[in-house]
């Protein structure tokens, strides 16, 4: 990147013979954007994840895709959350994904798991070891609507360790 180079999201498509730029939406007065992750489960069927700078501030953003239409659910936001990015997203099912990131709370990187749909969306609780200081998810990979594993990295006593959770 320059300098004076603004991160934008990029969207391709592969339709067997050629690739296509997609033009996606993003919240209102959103100034940067960033993809990190992608999950189709279907051919009709997407979920993208990232972040976007809105109003000055860095905030998770997740688009969803039905082959015709985009829409933009809300995410749950821990409260106190100055910072945050989706960074992983599993869709089993078209109608149900499991999306993973990272929210920064009085100053301390903490872990965000959120389930949903087309529409709702909803905060899910994971467990945290004893001693954790921050803790992130980096990725998701579900093979069914209650069954996923994710991983990242918790620190604890200074030192760093990757982290697998996985649910059931």
């Amino acid at each position: 990147f320059r300098s004076t180079d603004v991160p934008r999201r990029l969207v391709l498509r592969w339709n067997g013979s050629s690739w296509s730029i997609v033009t996606t939406p993003l919240p209102t007065g959103t100034t940067q954007s960033i993809f990190f992750n992608v999950s189709c489960g279907s051919a009709t069927s997407c979920a993208f994840v990232g972040y976007g700078v809105i109003s000055g501030a860095q905030t998770q953003v997740l688009l969803r895709w039905n082959a015709s239409t985009w829409s933009i659910p809300t995410t749950p936001t821990p409260s106190g959350a100055t910072v945050t990015a989706l960074l992983g997203v599993s869709c089993p099912p078209a109608s149900a994904c499991t999306a993973v990131g990272i929210a920064v709370v009085a100053g301390s990187a903490r872990r965000m798991v959120s389930r949903g749909d087309l529409g709702a969306w909803s905060a899910v609780a994971t467990p945290v070891p004893p001693g954790t200081s921050t803790s992130n998810f980096l990725g998701s990979s579900c093979t069914t609507t209650t069954t996923c594993t994710f991983v990242g990295s918790n620190s604890i006593a200074s030192l760093t360790y990757p982290l697998v959770v996985r649910t059931t």
